[in-house]
């Protein structure tokens, strides 16, 4: 009996395990980062905590501790306030409202003559919505309809707004402060003292009222009939971003995060753990402050200790440009730099250039390469620190490595060095445009996608011959078994089965393909706003294989063993199994 109870259990145990299995590698699963991503703001509802980012908004239980998707995917969230138990946020397609933490929102358009919102204030039962060109709208009925408020404002793009008392103060670009006491009827300037009229934030403590410019901080105590520039110990005059925290005052500017605790007589610099110091976002919440940072996500520090800690838990908002895959490493390019992997995407941590837009990435040997939008990198075996090779301010697109030999493409051209980066020759010969935006290899030859259509060279790049698809950017190339498969920039996916002489159109006319791979007769395609597709026989079978992939604006491809790894433009990296989707599919 004990036996048979005992073989039950371990039944259902395996039963469990495969189950769980299939669920989880049955659909596409966000991987363990690298987390980050471009956060412009915060927002309180209780205990819980919103950061409204470039990609959606997240939501912390925990303060800060871990991140969760709270919708609003493809969304640009500037700004975000809580009114009761709703939720307003400012996006680049308008406003959205939820009343249930993020679970669902409502679109709020109704009256808006301009959707691209970058502010949002509460002042009593009113909301005001500051946008990007079409001024301020004003809803007295919790975002029902909104009316324009815009009588004798000296700029209609808004960036900030601050309240004190019944005044209410907008800050503009090209406009400096404005401020009207009548809910927006009428809008008055403000701006003497002020020798710069590009106002970022606002933010009104007792009675001063401060301002964020690209000349620094200026404080009024007299609601803004005069201006004081308050800026020693600042050192970088582009402020983004003010809070308040107890009876200090915070700055976030590019050259990281400032606090005065005298009005801003003084300002000390307090970056300490601080990796990313592009500020754009800061709040108080409880004794902590977050900053949002462009790029690297959220930052936290108690507000006693003023040391910096990442709070990225969850946070997949990460670019994934490029990918390398040697051995058991995983290396992933970022808008950030490179982060490693040793275990396919559970762990990552950081390996270096931390300022660099990585999209491409390649291995020759004991050297590792990064092409960026300033220059080819190398380092040699997993060493984190990369040096400057070459090519420097130019935007590589693509790595190859054939042999002896590496090869850049450029917008000058194919770049090739037989020493590891050491000398630089530039091939030109026979292109009719030099946009090279993909390399491939096929067989002994060299693939090359260009602004103007696909060529090739059958002597290591010395010498081009055009190969088809005129007048198209061919910005994805994938060879295998004598077929070529080629995606555009808008102009769909196309196949040859007989080395560049005929080309046919398949799938979707106005695909945007990024990035194609291939296993056996399965070619996989990631493009933007259709997510990846699974093409098979040559083209002719064709499907969307995007379930549970919540962003499908896909910019990198990788297969890794059993794996299909894809980088999307905003939401991190996403993983599936090789052989699910093959299954599944046929």
């Amino acid at each position: 009996m004990k036996n048979h109870v005992a073989k039950k259990i371990i039944l259902f145990f395996i039963l469990f395990f495969v189950i769980a299995y299939r669920i989880n590698y049955s659909q596409w699963t966000p991987a363990k980062g690298p987390y980050g991503g471009y956060v412009y703001s915060f927002a309180v509802l209780g205990s819980y905590l919103f950061a409204g980012t470039h990609d959606g908004v997240y939501l912390s239980k925990n303060n800060g501790i871990d991140w969760h998707y709270s919708g609003l995917i493809n969304n640009d969230v500037r700004s975000i306030v809580v009114k009761g138990k709703n939720i307003f946020a400012g996006t680049s397609e308008g406003i959205f409202i939820s009343n249930n933490y993020g679970k669902k929102w409502t679109q709020s358009i109704k009256g808006l003559t301009n959707k691209d919102i970058h502010v949002l204030i509460l002042h009593g039962p009113d909301i005001f919505a500051g946008s990007s060109g079409g001024g301020i709208f004003l809803s007295s009925n919790n975002g029902i309809n909104w009316t324009t408020v815009n009588t004798g404002l000296s700029s209609k793009i808004i960036r900030s707004f601050a309240v004190n008392g019944t005044r209410i103060f907008v800050g503009t670009l090209n406009g400096g402060v404005n401020l009207t006491t009548d809910l927006g009827r009428n809008w008055i300037q403000v701006n003497s003292g002020l020798t710069s009229l590009n106002i970022f934030t606002l933010c009104a403590k007792d009675s001063y009222l401060f301002a964020g410019t690209d000349q620094g901080v200026f404080i009024s105590s007299d609601n803004g009939i005069s201006w004081n520039q308050v800026n020693n110990g600042i050192l970088n005059k582009n402020i983004y971003a003010l809070t308040l925290s107890g009876s200090a005052i915070m700055a976030g500017t590019e050259g990281g995060v400032f606090i005065s605790t005298n009005d801003g007589a003084d300002w000390k610099q307090i970056n300490n753990g601080l990796f990313n110091i592009n500020v754009r976002s800061l709040r108080s919440f409880g004794n902590n402050v977050f900053a949002g940072s462009n790029g690297n996500g959220i930052f936290i520090t108690d507000i006693h200790s003023l040391i910096w800690h990442w709070s990225d838990n969850g946070l997949f908002n990460s670019y994934i440009r490029s990918f390398l895959l040697n051995d058991s490493n995983m290396v992933v390019g970022t808008d950030v730099g490179l982060f490693s992997s040793p275990d396919k995407g559970k762990n990552f941590s950081y390996f270096g250039l931390s300022k660099s837009h990585v999209g491409a990435l390649a291995v020759k040997g004991v050297y590792k390469f990064a092409g960026t939008w300033n220059g080819l990198y190398r380092t040699e075996n997993n060493d984190t620190i990369w040096s400057l090779l070459g090519l420097q301010n130019k935007n590589i697109r693509s790595l190859l490595v054939k042999g002896a030999y590496l090869y850049a493409a450029t917008n000058e051209g194919v770049y090739i060095t037989s020493n590891n980066g050491s000398d630089w020759k530039l091939l030109t010969h026979g292109f009719t445009n030099t946009n090279i935006i993909s390399l491939e290899l096929n067989g002994p030859d060299i693939l090359a996608g260009t602004g103007s259509g696909v060529f090739i060279s059958v002597n290591n790049g010395n010498t081009w011959s055009y190969l088809g698809l005129s007048n198209k950017q061919v910005s994805a190339i994938y060879a295998n078994e004598g077929s070529i498969f080629t995606g555009t920039f808008g102009n769909g996916f196309y196949v040859s089965n007989d080395n560049g002489i005929t080309w046919n159109q398949t799938g979707p006319s106005n695909l945007n393909v990024q990035h194609i791979v291939g296993s056996e007769d399965n070619v996989f395609v990631g493009t933007l706003g259709e997510g990846v597709f699974l093409f098979r026989n040559n083209g002719k079978t064709i499907s969307k294989i995007n379930f549970g992939l919540l962003d499908l604006n896909i910019i990198s491809l990788k297969i890794k063993d059993d794996f299909l790894y894809a980088g999307t433009y905003g939401c991190g990296l996403w993983i599936r199994s090789l052989k699910e989707i093959i299954t599944s599919d046929k």
